[in-house]
């Protein structure tokens, strides 16, 4: 229940990511096993109660806040988020990982973004193989081995690019749950997360299984000796490990080391006087604070949260007042104000409408203060505008 607790704050994404790699598990954990699961019952449901009446009292208010507060969203955060995965390859095939990207750099990281998050390997993926030698008869072995393969099928999306007659076969998992209640917002790339997870007990599994079967071939051996298994089983953990280690190198070459991030200096104002303002001050600035620049939001994170921003990035209303800004955009003021922070050129003075429209939202949003900051598009034609 703590964990679940932890994980919502963390990420809402990757908690509904794993509850669905949880479900899978334990679907194919009964199948493979339903006497002992049958067995245990009492406990997982004693458990499985605690955990949510736990969780539930913790995160009533977050809850209501995320589905029902003023500023949630309905249906997809950015247009098309649920049809596109990793492709087909990207768990065996780094891509281009020593490149940045521009989203990379709006989202603050400033370096190579490294391999997608699919990317696992052959050498990981050879070395989980071959030790199904030693593991296959361990029932929790088979119900990771089905979690990954189902989670990969789904990290695929619906659609494989690119785009052919067979683009959507029907193998695709995710095309059925994609427009489900709380599922729709979930990047399916993002159920490589649970591949990866269940890849890594794989790996502890295999070095196990290895280590049993050194000790198990000692013992035959050399019956009389009671230290002769022990001994060996450490020696071929140790081995084991080293090449579980190897196996994984491609995966630390896949990045740019050491990792790049944005060193910029914070604008005098936000921590020299904004610490100092009240809490329920509003802040307007320019750059308007949106996805194209979300610098003013990681400014009010250094400082604190010292005050309320106006605007927002990615998951906030858009022009309808329900769905994301990205997929019905903005209107009105909040277009305005996106359209002359971003892009070339002075933009042109504001006719009297558009001024007339600027007031009566500044006034509605209960702006206290505006700050104008040396970025984006003309920040001397802002401070003359305001």
């Amino acid at each position: 229940g703590l964990l679940t607790v932890a994980e919502f704050f963390t990420g809402t994404e990757a908690l509904a990511v794993t509850a669905c790699a949880a479900v899978i598990g334990c679907v194919t954990a009964v199948v493979l096993a339903p006497r002992g699961a049958w067995e245990i019952r009492r406990r997982v449901v004693v458990a499985f109660g605690v955990a949510v009446a736990l969780a539930g009292l913790l995160l009533a208010y977050p809850l209501w806040w995320l589905l029902a507060g003023p500023r949630h969203i309905t249906g997809e955060p950015w247009p098309l988020t649920s049809w596109y995965g990793s492709g087909l390859g990207a768990i065996v095939r780094p891509g281009a990982a020593h490149r940045p990207t521009v989203n990379a750099e709006v989202g603050g990281y400033f370096g190579n973004v490294g391999p997608p998050f699919a990317y696992l390997g052959l050498g990981l993926l050879s070395f989980i193989a071959i030790s199904g030698f030693v593991w296959w008869r361990k029932r929790l072995a088979w119900v990771l081995v089905v979690t990954a393969l189902v989670c990969w099928d789904f990290s695929l999306g619906v659609v494989i690019l690119p785009f052919t007659a067979g683009s959507a076969p029907w193998w695709l998992g995710w095309a059925r749950f994609q427009y489900m209640p709380l599922l729709q917002s979930i990047g399916p790339s993002r159920f490589s997360l649970a591949v990866t997870g269940c890849a890594a007990v794989l790996v502890a599994i295999s070095v196990d299984a290895w280590s049993d079967l050194a000790a198990s071939v000692a013992h035959r051996r050399r019956p009389g000796d009671s230290e002769a298994p022990e001994a060996a089983s450490r020696r071929v953990a140790g081995v084991v490990s080293v090449v579980a280690l190897l196996a994984m190198v491609p995966i630390a070459a896949s990045y740019t080391w050491p990792l790049t991030m944005n060193m910029g200096v914070t604008p005098e104002w936000f921590w020299k006087d904004a610490p100092h303002l009240d809490p329920r001050t509003v802040l307007l600035t320019y750059p308007y604070a949106s996805s194209g620049s979300p610098l003013a939001m990681y400014w009010q994170a250094v400082d604190g949260f010292p005050f309320r921003l106006v605007g927002g990035r990615a998951e906030v209303p858009g022009g309808d007042g329900r769905q994301s800004a990205h997929v019905v955009p903005f209107t009105g003021s909040e277009l305005y104000l996106e359209d002359t922070s971003y892009g070339l050129g002075v933009p042109a003075p504001p006719i009297l409408p558009t001024l007339r429209m600027l007031r009566q939202s500044i006034k509605g949003w209960g702006v206290d203060e505006v700050v104008v900051v040396r970025r984006g598009r003309a920040p001397g034609w802002a401070v003359a505008m305001y």
